[in-house]
């Protein structure tokens, strides 16, 4: 397969966004500058295997996959350029079922997280409420008592002669 660079630039920005990476993070991830990731994405620069291979594992995919969607056809077979067509719709909506998997996962995670959090901080409620029930008889802040109307009532009719 011949590998075209235009088409692999945009295929690793297109990888790149579903990932929701921004181009300085890919750019760090893989080691290179991010004005270099810039020129190759926009396909007015080539790149070595080796980064190939380091963009593909900082991107979470295989450098095979973003190969074939940087390519037109099998090299010397424009009758493959169906067939190289076909492998690339079912590369990207591989990839972008997978970012839309990951994202579902995130955040069914972070709900969990919630959940988890507040079902931490019932210990905390339970005092505050264990602390305002043993206030009962005590007066409140206003000075009025905390007792409640029937209690105040019997208390005030055995008191009385």
């Amino acid at each position: 397969m011949a590998i075209d660079k235009a088409l692999l630039g945009q295929s690793i920005r297109q990888v790149r966004n579903l990932r929701g990476m921004s181009q300085a993070k890919l750019a760090k991830e893989v080691g290179i500058q991010g004005n270099s990731l810039a020129l190759i994405e926009r396909g007015q620069r080539g790149v070595s295997i080796e980064t190939l291979n380091d963009v593909a594992e900082a991107l979470d995919v295989p450098a095979a996959c973003l190969a074939i969607l940087g390519s037109k056809k099998i090299a010397g077979s424009k009758e493959s350029m169906p067939f190289v067509k076909s492998l690339q719709k079912l590369i990207s909506a591989t990839i972008a079922a997978q970012a839309t998997v990951i994202a579902e996962e995130e955040a069914e995670k972070t709900k969990q997280e919630r959940i988890s959090d507040a079902l931490e901080s019932i210990p905390e409620i339970e005092e505050v409420l264990r602390k305002l029930s043993a206030q009962g008889g005590k007066k409140s802040a206003r000075g009025k008592s905390t007792k409640p109307v029937a209690e105040k009532k019997a208390s005030t009719k055995s008191g009385s002669i």
